[in-house]
């Protein structure tokens, strides 16, 4: 492979070890068992230029080397690993596609600089909120959803009586304008949220960005995203001051317009309302 040979994630295939990847590291977790069990190894989520994400897996003895090379946020070259197929067995996938990336003694990185390339900070796959009690019958993928907070508990211990144990947790319920849903923290996330929402001073109502959730419970690759810079963000906030926003036929899969054209001295003058807008 050229030196210069750089591929997309949707191009590498198992079978070779030699592909060159510029990604962005966008999230990083630790698999938990239901009784609280750390799994072995932990888990990057990699973004491309092309919006394409793809797990790379790092087994526990790469942990500590691994650790000192990856930062969450930044953009990275990576050489020399392993792709291996998902299998039927492989469910609760962070993202919609059916390869990852293992990481090896040989892999290598090195950290971009944010003028040598254009990679945007996170990408999500929003589901409509009516698709998730669908979404709530399987078990190999997991959502991504956004909504407006119109109501939160303040954490407090919940009895687990199946597993016999207290659990921390959190409830909330949130609204895209047209359906209500529930929404519950476990745990540690459900502390570290509360933790968040105490010590931050958030514009309320909080809109939410839940990335990484089957039916509305975090799972191990859950993140939380508050008041995010994002579209779907801006677009809800404006919404908001709209009247009876609950009854709006609001969607977070947007019909495709066309593309917009401009100058570079067009470009230049662009507001916060072409945030990750393709033209």
């Amino acid at each position: 492979m050229s030196s210069n040979n750089y591929v997309y994630l949707r191009n590498v295939e198992k079978g070779r070890t030699d592909w060159k990847l510029k990604v962005r590291v966008i999230r990083e977790w630790r698999g938990i068992t239901p009784t609280g069990e750390i799994f072995k190894g932990y888990n990057l989520l990699l973004l491309d230029a092309k919006n394409v994400r793809m797990v790379a897996y790092v087994p526990e003895w790469l942990i500590e080397k691994m650790r000192k090379i990856f930062t969450v946020g930044k953009m990275y070259t990576i050489t020399n690993f392993q792709v291996k197929d998902y299998t039927p067995n492989d469910k609760w996938r962070c993202v919609n596609n059916d390869k990852q990336i293992l990481l090896t003694n040989n892999t290598k990185a090195r950290e971009m600089e944010v003028t040598e390339y254009f990679i945007a900070s996170n990408h999500f796959d929003f589901f409509e909120m009516e698709d998730l009690p669908k979404l709530a019958k399987q078990n190999l993928i997991l959502a991504d959803v956004v909504g407006v907070v119109i109501k939160r508990d303040n954490i407090k211990p919940v009895r687990n009586t199946k597993l016999g144990i207290d659990q921390m947790q959190v409830r909330m319920k949130i609204t895209d304008g047209k359906r209500k849903i529930n929404v519950i923290f476990w745990d540690k996330f459900a502390e570290e949220f509360q933790q968040d929402v105490d010590t931050n001073q958030y514009e309320e109502p909080l809109i939410l960005i839940i990335a990484k959730e089957t039916d509305i419970c975090n799972f191990s690759p859950t993140s939380y995203y508050i008041n995010y810079k994002h579209h779907s963000v801006l677009q809800l906030r404006k919404m908001l001051s709209e009247t009876n926003f609950s009854e709006q036929n609001f969607s977070t899969t947007q019909p495709k317009k066309p593309l917009k054209l401009f100058t570079v001295a067009e470009i230049k003058n662009l507001d916060q309302d072409y945030i990750l807008v393709k033209f």
